[in-house]
């Protein structure tokens, strides 16, 4: 979706309505993944909040990665600066989840939690929520790891380029 700038430096209104849509396609893409854990484990999966961070963060900034010169902060090297060293305690508290999820599969497993009394209904969705999450999470780490150099060699285009394009 082509949305023309008339001013790089200033972005418009419908950069921002793309960017908000974005972000609610991403929450319900998120909640449309987690549906099935939701159902089935209820309360008793405790890792809720990391993985739709995990699905919303690296949706977000798979955007960012290939579609930055679309985002309305596309020339605004504060917002980059920002996402460049939010990215490191971000990527830490990735990884720690991720650890701690790899250790609970490791000493608990992930049946128990099932409600169901159906084996293979147990078997399946303890499955689906390990390879999600474990999908997921590597993902989101990966692009918190890309994201800062993007951002600086996003940076770099804008300050030495007289036109100001990316």
């Amino acid at each position: 979706m082509y949305i023309p700038d008339t001013n790089p430096g200033k972005p418009n209104k419908w950069k921002w309505v793309a960017e908000f849509l974005f972000l609610l396609l991403s929450i319900a893409l998120a909640v449309l993944v987690m549906r099935p854990i939701h159902d089935y484990y209820g309360e008793h999966f405790h890792y809720y909040v990391s993985n739709y961070a995990f699905i919303v963060l690296f949706l977000t900034y798979t955007r960012y990665l290939f579609l930055l010169k679309y985002t309305p902060f596309s020339h605004n090297m504060w917002i980059k600066l920002i996402l460049v060293f939010a990215s490191i305690p971000l990527m830490l508290w990735l990884v720690d989840d991720t650890y701690d999820f790899r250790r609970m599969l490791e000493e608990e497993g992930l049946e128990p939690m099932v409600q169901s009394k159906v084996l293979d209904t147990r078997m399946n969705l303890a499955k689906y929520a390990k390879y999600e999450y474990l999908f997921f999470s590597s993902s989101a780490i990966i692009t918190i790891i890309l994201i800062p150099f993007r951002m600086m060699i996003s940076i770099w285009r804008v300050k030495n380029k007289k036109d100001g394009s990316l």
